[in-house]
């Protein structure tokens, strides 16, 4: 499909590729006031056509994505009640177990958006943004929400860098399973990145494979070997007093230097050089930089052999002195939230993180932050509209999940939690939910009838009973209809259904009149369609009586419309031409009444046009007097032919009349004699 635009200088076209996206295109005349002259001058008097593609945001998630969200709106919902109801004492170690479940599922995606990588750049890409997503979800972890000792954040971040550095564990490996591993290229880089993580044990395994061949370099390894083996571990902090782990630091790291001063690693310098790392000299450090993938391994494995207690809240320092060596021009989006992680700017981070990961950005971001506040990390700051940075994030997150046809219940789990504007983003969006099927707009009224939307569970209802009636499923929509309780379209649908019956003599969805119940006295129409329908079952039981009394009500009341007496009177011609009377005199008087007002329409219609005689007749409902009881402005809705069962011609409907005129006569005389025998 395509339109042309004119305005004023030029023309323009739109070409709508499909349901998302179009292409606009322009062509821009000479002397167009939308050109500059120089310009022209310069293209000699044209400028070529400019073509832009526009798309709608689509709220399409990849399956990875949709994992995410499906599995992490559970979380969500859990960490509430954790923050609710847990004690002052257990909610730090309950808010730790709800981070590491959402750090389980962030790794759980990454795991299945690998294969995909082979595919294309498509999969490389989501499965990077999913790494760097538990990489920097990991580290906030341990720096706002992990109570740790004060001087025992190193463990912790060895245990980052080796989660999030695999490549030197798959190198370690592949040497492990090499036939001479001392040989390899990539042995003694692989073992000074394995010290300079702190991973001695493995770095103890691969010195193991050296070849003993002269006994000075076989007393080397055998010393580097003891000196690995005595290292103190940071996780020891933990069970003893920051004092002692210092001291016994120190002492060790002493005696590595005393043992490089005696010569006892001149004879082999890659020892030399381990030792020389495990001294905390920076010159080795700086020299392991090369053979890692990022800085951030290179700045914790320098912190461990020249600060191994230091604090969380001091790595800002070092981190700057750090950065301002060479790293600061390679910092790419994910650099700089880890940056902003180590300087403790909460701030920063969620507003870089809400922009750097794609489709995925305002679910990190939103739920972060939801944690964050819960662990009591957020200060108060308004976001604007009368919000805080939570609920905004977090409404920002719920309306991207109700336009897809999966998460929009998820979305609505998440407005139940923003307490300024959750609630008015409910009635606003649930209305745009697409009602597919009726199964969907049942959970769509179950929604708003969980929060009391009594509006918007009315507008759902007559949205799909219009939807219904489109299809012409009227027994639907009038369901529909009643339960929004919209009194002139309930009486515009009870018109079609009487249409039907006068065009066919047959009652549709009678199961649906059989239980209208208290429903009936929504409108007139309503109840009139359910007493005629009663008429007939009364009848059909051969409840004579019963029938008539009814049917004579309803004419009677005027509660039925004047398009339907031609048909209703007909209906009495059988009970009239009973041995026993059923009509007695006043009742007869009123039938003959509605006989005459019906012969006044046909007369009226017969002396119209030839051509459009036949139509008026049968279409009695669009041509009766105005003014006929219980009438209203819906009536014109109602389809021709009610004048009977059948669509008769004017002959057949004035003979048809005249049998009821004689029938009411008769029953006349037979009630007089009835009433005066009595």
């Amino acid at each position: 499909m395509a339109y042309s635009l004119s305005p004023s200088g030029g023309s323009k076209g739109v070409k709508f590729r499909s349901e998302n996206d179009a292409v606009v295109y322009s062509s821009v005349c000479s002397g167009s006031p939308a050109v500059p002259r120089e310009n022209l001058a310069s293209t000699g008097g044209q400028r070529e056509p400019a073509v832009h593609e526009i798309a709608l945001l689509s709220s399409d998630f990849s399956s990875t994505t949709c994992q995410l969200i499906s599995e992490c709106h559970s979380i969500f919902c859990s960490l509430q009640d954790v923050a609710a109801n847990a004690s002052s004492t257990a909610k730090p170690n309950s808010l730790l177990h709800v981070s590491r479940q959402y750090r389980a599922v962030l790794h759980a995606c990454l795991l299945n958006a690998r294969p995909k990588s082979s595919g294309g750049s498509a999969g490389t890409s989501e499965a990077a943004v999913f790494s760097e997503m538990e990489l920097i979800w990991h580290l906030c972890e341990i720096i706002f929400l992990e109570v740790l000792p004060v001087g025992c954040v190193m463990q912790p971040l060895l245990e980052w860098v080796r989660w999030h550095c695999q490549h030197v564990d798959e190198r370690a490996t592949a040497l492990l399973h090499y036939p001479d591993p001392a040989s390899h290229h990539d042995f003694w880089n692989t073992v000074n990145v394995l010290v300079l993580h702190g991973r001695v044990d493995t770095a103890r395994d691969l010195l193991a494979h050296l070849p003993s061949r002269k006994t000075s370099a076989s007393m080397a390894y055998g010393s580097l070997d003891e000196l690995l083996r005595k290292m103190p571990i940071p996780q020891a902090l933990f069970g003893q007093s920051l004092t002692e782990f210092s001291l016994r630091w120190k002492r060790w790291q002493q005696e590595c230097r005393n043992r490089y001063a005696e010569g006892e690693f001149s004879s082999t310098p890659q020892l030399q050089h381990i030792v020389q790392m495990l001294t905390g000299d920076s010159t080795a450090l700086q020299a392991c930089r090369p053979l890692c993938d990022s800085w951030y391994e290179v700045m914790v494995g320098t912190l461990l052999y020249t600060n191994p207690t230091v604090k969380a809240v001091d790595m800002q320092y070092s981190l700057t002195t750090f950065l301002d060596d060479g790293y600061r021009t390679k910092l790419n989006p994910a650099d700089s939230i880890l940056k902003s992680v180590f300087e403790f700017d909460i701030p920063a981070v969620l507003r870089q993180t809400s922009e750097s990961f794609g489709p995925c950005s305002s679910w990190f971001a939103a739920h972060l932050t939801d944690l964050l506040h819960h662990c009591g990390k957020l200060e108060a700051r308004n976001a604007g509209y009368g919000m805080d940075q939570r609920e905004y994030l977090l409404l920002e997150f719920a309306s991207s999940l109700m336009s897809h046809d999966s998460f929009w219940q998820a979305g609505v789990s998440y407005f139940d939690h923003c307490s300024v504007s959750g609630r008015s983003h409910i009635e606003l969006l649930i209305q745009r939910v697409p009602l597919t099927s009726e199964r969907k707009a049942q959970k769509v009224l179950a929604v708003c009838k969980q929060r009391d939307l009594t509006d918007t569970a009315n507008s759902v209802c007559r949205v799909m009973a219009m939807q219904q009636l489109r299809y012409n499923r009227i027994g639907s929509a009038l369901n529909w209809c009643l339960r929004c309780k919209d009194s002139s379209f309930a009486a515009f649908l009870a018109n079609r259904l009487l249409s039907q019956y006068s065009a066919d003599g047959v009652f549709e969805h009678l199961d649906l009149i059989d239980n209208l119940g208290p429903a009936m006295l929504l409108n007139n129409r309503l109840t009139f369609l359910a007493q005629y329908h009663q008429f007939h079952r009364l009848y059909n039981d051969q409840e004579f009586q019963q029938a008539g009394s009814l049917l004579f009500s309803l004419l009677d009341s005027r509660l039925a419309p004047k398009q339907l007496w031609p048909t209703m009177l007909l209906d009495a011609l059988p009970l009239l031409e009973m041995q026993r009377v059923i009509f007695n005199g006043e009742q007869t008087y009123e039938l003959m009444y509605c006989l005459e007002e019906v012969q006044n329409s046909a007369n009226t219609s017969q002396q119209a046009t030839a051509a459009s005689a036949s139509s008026r007749l049968n279409g009695f409902m669009n041509g009766a007097a105005a003014g006929g009881g219980g009438m209203e402005s819906s009536d014109e809705a109602m389809d021709t032919g009610m004048l009977g069962r059948k669509q008769l011609s004017i002959g057949q409907l004035m003979d048809k009349l005249a049998l009821l005129r004689l029938a009411l006569a008769r029953n006349l005389a037979r009630a007089i004699v009835s009433d005066t025998d009595s």
